[in-house]
């Protein structure tokens, strides 16, 4: 509860020109874990109705938590 995710637009996936578009959507935040597979999430305006399965969901970093990684 409380993870930032994105969520997969898998309708970008029925169009041919969606080669461009951005597929990921977010970031979101988990509301609550239904099940294994399922979670409801929100947005700044509020929950999303149904449920989410974890198949189309990934992590959410944002750009200030990243660190890149130094070779020397």
């Amino acid at each position: 509860k409380g993870d930032k995710v994105l969520l997969y637009d898998s309708r970008l996936d029925k169009q041919w020109s969606g080669k461009l578009d951005k597929r990921w959507k977010g970031p979101f935040t988990v509301e609550k874990r239904l099940d294994k597979e399922s979670y409801i999430l929100s947005n700044e305006f509020g929950n999303l109705k149904e449920p989410i399965y974890s198949d189309r969901l990934k992590l959410f970093r944002s750009r200030e938590s990243w660190k890149p990684l130094i070779r020397i």
